[in-house]
């Protein structure tokens, strides 16, 4: 047994030692059926906060009240914390938390839980399972069902409606009428809970295992298109946006980014670059244009970072998220022609995104006709350069003050001189003060 186990079960025997039932819950019971590793092991008690209180200090036990309304305490012991809540029942809500509650049995909290497979308790002391739900058949059987009523269950909780899709992605398998009435309340989910924990949920929970985000997706999109259309409306929206078939023959702007989602999510990313390859097309359902027969879409990633960032900003992620995944979708087209200069792909290099971005490139590719060559083309150019430069970014030679110095009066034709001599100390034209001083001289006039 691992030491948390063993530092929660100490936990458990103290509270049945002053006569109170003790047991693990939730999550950590139905992983171990699984034979899943799991951080995290709460207990469920009979005692009250104030009793788990009074009988912890006893033991000399770091102990405090978290949840007072909820009757929850957080036990410190042997470096591990555990969340160490009463036994309840609900009494009404609001769409994600109870209006008040009262102590329970056992069976009583079980029958308030979301999912029967997350129903189960075990005593570790006895070594017993208290299954009042039938949880144990349906982690056995892979069946995804809500305890009781699924329309009351969610009602009461929106988020689980983000629980279900991620535990019938986990491989839990629910019933039609169950799909159908997950699907009609998704609407709702906007209305109980906050944009910030939407954004979490997605972040940490739906995208927390990358290899099988592709699967998540094509359940929302087969089954629940509603929660789609409502936790990423820019993309849902791309569905029927025409392409051109020389160029994408795997079908619409959605088909596509479908695809790329699925080659993107076979490499170790982040969370962040699934939202950047979501929505670097997105731009297409308001620039495709069809002249002369062929069907076009420019500029389309300018309107493709707008709508990423106002979905990011309506979801509050960090403005340092924000610019992370805007930045690859601004900068995915630059990889697809060739004859960029060796000076805007140093500055690209210098970018934090530059590594997932060129994992997006080439699933971008992939994607489309399958044309890896510009890509592949760019990846030597990156290695040579890599070789070549101990920095990436040196800091520029010529500088204002160097302008000044030779003679030049400073004003508007400043800033154009410097960027383009420092273009031209990035392509490898000069590399010191004495040659940057004379090419200036030579391509411009002392003003």
């Amino acid at each position: 047994m691992s030491k948390h186990f063993e530092a929660a079960k100490y936990i458990c025997s103290l509270l049945q030692k002053a006569n109170f039932q003790a047991v693990f819950a939730g999550g950590c019971v139905r992983d171990s059926f699984l034979g899943e590793k799991y951080n995290d092991i709460d207990i469920a008690t009979s005692a009250t906060a104030d009793e788990v209180v009074e009988i912890m200090l006893i033991n000399k036990l770091k102990v405090k009240i978290v949840g007072e309304a909820f009757s929850v305490c957080l036990v410190r012991y042997k470096k591990y914390e555990f969340e160490v809540a009463t036994f309840r029942r609900d009494i009404g809500c609001d769409g994600r938390h109870p209006s008040s509650i009262i102590y329970s049995s056992m069976k009583e909290d079980a029958l308030r839980r979301d999912f029967t497979i997350n129903a189960i308790f075990y005593d570790p002391i006895k070594n017993q399972f208290f299954d009042f739900v039938g949880g144990i058949k349906d982690i056995q059987d892979k069946k995804l069902r809500f305890v009781g009523d699924a329309e009351k269950r969610i009602k009461e909780d929106y988020i689980r409606i983000l629980r279900f899709v991620r535990f019938w992605n986990k491989g839990f398998s629910p019933d039609t009428k169950t799909i159908k009435i997950v699907n009609d309340l998704s609407n709702k989910l906007p209305s109980f809970v906050s944009p910030d924990r939407i954004s979490k949920e997605i972040i940490t929970k739906l995208f927390s295992s990358i290899h099988d985000v592709p699967c998540m997706f094509h359940i929302m999109n087969e089954n629940l298109p509603n929660l789609f259309a409502v936790l990423f409306p820019e993309v849902f929206y791309t569905k029927g946006i025409k392409q051109n078939p020389e160029h994408h023959p795997e079908g619409d702007v959605f088909e596509h980014t479908m695809e790329l989602i699925k080659n993107l999510c076979c490499f170790d990313i982040s969370p962040l670059t699934v939202l950047a390859g979501l929505y670097h097309d997105t731009g297409k359902a308001y620039t495709t244009i069809e002249v002369d027969g062929v069907i076009k879409s420019p500029k389309h990633e300018k309107e493709s970072v707008r709508l990423a960032k106002d979905f990011m900003k309506r979801n509050r992620f960090s403005e340092k998220d924000i610019s992370y995944v805007c930045g690859i979708i601004e900068d995915h087209m630059k990889f697809h022609f060739s004859g960029m200069k060796v000076s805007t792909i140093r500055k690209l290099m210098a970018k934090d995104y530059f590594e997932d971005l060129l994992i997006h490139v080439y699933a971008d590719c992939v994607a489309s006709k399958g044309n890896t060559k510009v890509i592949e083309e760019y990846s030597k150019i990156i290695e040579e350069i890599k070789k070549n430069n101990n920095e990436v970014l040196p800091s520029p030679i010529i500088t204002g003050n160097i302008l000044i110095d030779i003679g030049y009066k400073p004003g508007p034709a400043f800033k154009p001189i410097i960027e383009e001599m420092y273009d031209l100390q990035l392509e490898g034209l000069f590399s010191s003060l004495s040659e940057g001083i004379n090419i200036v001289k030579e391509k411009y006039s002392v003003k």
